[in-house]
């Protein structure tokens, strides 16, 4: 059973994501019995001989919509959304990227970097079938509709099977997932209702709550490296806005993990 995660080098705040990372790995691998693969566009580096040490899967890759986001930005090809999108779509392609390593998973779970992992994992998990993927919601736990890809089971073969008109879809509407929350926007509105719903306890956001049974805590929004912000008055909007005592708690939880890696 395989954990995929993505990262783009040129990504604004490389450093913050490279100890995201690292406690996602190492929480994976205390919690789960997940292979950890890692998708990456970008040059060997401290991180990659980390990983590689911890016995991660490291695949080197470039985003196939190159050519579009260049085509978008051609005025400013160093631009930030052009590293971004770089970094975004990355996971768009693990279907393609299945095919040519030869995997014969039927599902796999993807996750952004800002996640860790609690508690044990059973097999259970699996349990959950999708003709293309499971998620959960974004930021309201009750509307799926608006739902977050930041942690997703992914039905490869069903992926698969569209995949070449959902990548046209997105190189035709590159102008609308710049504008917006990037691939994310572009699975919302190609697959529309079209997606399994999965556990929030898979995608626990930190503003929740605590939630004793939550296994995938997400820092979506606000994360650790923000405590500093917090503590000199410098965070703003919409960061502020999601600042709780539970933050602070996942985020003790996430300093322990952060020295063991």
């Amino acid at each position: 059973m395989k954990w995929i995660t993505c990262l783009n080098e040129d990504t604004p705040l490389f450093n913050t994501y490279r100890d995201l990372l690292k406690v996602a790995v190492v929480s994976c691998l205390e919690n789960t019995k997940f292979q950890p693969i890692f998708i990456y566009d970008g040059k060997e580096n401290e991180l990659t001989y980390w990983l590689e040490k911890k016995g991660v899967d490291i695949i080197h890759h470039k985003s196939s919509f190159t050519k579009a986001f260049l085509k978008y930005c051609h005025k400013e090809p160093d631009s930030l959304q052009n590293q971004i999108a770089h970094g975004a779509f990355l996971r768009v392609d693990i279907p393609s990227i299945a095919k040519r390593n030869n995997w014969q998973d039927e599902f796999v779970l993807y996750t952004d970097c800002d996640v860790m992992f609690l508690g044990k994992w059973s097999n259970r998990f699996w349990n959950n079938q999708c003709k293309f993927f499971a998620v959960a919601p974004e930021v309201d736990i009750n509307n799926f509709d608006d739902f977050n890809t930041g942690s997703m089971i992914m039905n490869l073969e069903g992926l698969s099977k569209v995949e070449k008109n959902f990548n046209k879809y997105i190189t035709d509407n590159i102008d609308l997932f710049f504008n917006s929350a990037w691939d994310q926007t572009a699975y919302q509105k190609y697959f529309k209702k079209y997606y399994t719903k999965l556990n929030p306890i898979y995608n626990w956001k930190t503003y929740w709550g605590i939630n004793t049974n939550a296994k995938l805590i997400h820092f979506h929004g606000i994360k650790p490296h923000h405590r500093m912000n917090i503590s000199n008055g410098t965070l703003k909007e919409p960061f502020s806005g999601l600042v709780s005592k539970e933050f602070y708690y996942y985020s003790k939880i996430w300093d322990s993990y952060l020295k063991i890696a």
